[in-house]
């Protein structure tokens, strides 16, 4: 079994994944964001525009997850 430690940090690796996307230059409208879920297997993505991302994350506790998708962290 992953330990709750992992699992947090495995959301914050995908999370710095996700906006590290914020800050590629592009000209397309719709991004693929990494799930921040806890399962350390998943290479799922979420497609979001930037306001919609901007908009789960202004939350700090909100998560970009894909439906199902567990959460480890809550704060």
């Amino acid at each position: 079994m992953i330990s709750q430690e992992r699992l947090s940090k495995n959301e914050v690796l995908f999370h710095a994944l996700s906006e590290n996307i914020l800050r590629a230059p592009t000209d397309v409208d719709v991004f693929e964001f990494a799930c921040e879920c806890a399962d350390e297997q998943c290479l799922g993505t979420v497609q979001l525009t930037l306001t919609e991302y901007e908009r789960v994350r202004n939350t700090p506790s909100h998560l970009v997850l894909l439906p199902g998708h567990p959460a480890a962290i809550f704060h």
